[in-house]
């Protein structure tokens, strides 16, 4: 075989390579972000995000159906590339709390959701034990709420749960990170 033969192939396997990658994942033609007004959010730390009329002045007579969060979650994305990682931010679920029922964002109407920070916790199970993992390369993660998505936004929706049969808890596991 020759020079140019052997080139040839090793060509064709990256290409062929390359061509199974990209067919693995779809790409939306745009960003979520391309089209309406953006505010960025930024997380250091996992919780409930409680968001009012006076923490971002520009929701004030927004439609609540069209206010809808993206984002992505905490954590670092993963180092091996036959990992799936998002391509484009996933959309939220809210809960949209309109106080006077009026369907627009106004004085002490409230949006709640769950943000998750930069660092996350997981359970290793070879261990048997939860393991923390700082983010090394940023001390937040973002979200992006709009109030002019012209999609279904996501609602978190209440259900009712049975009455469970509660006993007392007399002991628990516990964890906490002491950070110097």
């Amino acid at each position: 075989m020759n020079k140019n033969a052997i080139l040839l192939t090793i060509t064709f396997a990256a290409a062929l390579f390359l061509a199974t990658v990209s067919s693995a994942q779809t790409y939306p033609s745009r960003s979520v972000l391309a089209d309406g007004s953006w505010h960025e959010l930024a997380f250091s730390r996992s919780g409930v995000c409680r968001i009012t009329a006076t923490d971002i002045p520009s929701l004030s007579g927004a439609a609540c159906a069209n206010i809808a969060v993206f984002g992505n979650g905490g954590g670092l994305l993963p180092t091996r590339n036959d990992e799936s990682r998002p391509n484009d931010l996933k959309q939220i679920a809210v809960s949209v709390h309109d106080l006077n029922s009026n369907g627009y964002f106004d004085a002490g109407d409230y949006i709640l959701f769950y943000a998750e920070g930069p660092d996350v916790w997981s359970y290793n199970s070879d261990n048997a034990c939860l393991e923390h993992q700082r983010h090394p390369y940023s001390s937040y993660n973002y979200y992006y709420l709009t109030s002019d998505f012209s999609g279904s936004a996501k609602r978190i929706t209440s259900n009712t749960s049975p009455t469970p049969n509660v006993s007392a808890i007399s002991d628990y596991t516990s964890v906490a990170l002491w950070d110097n």
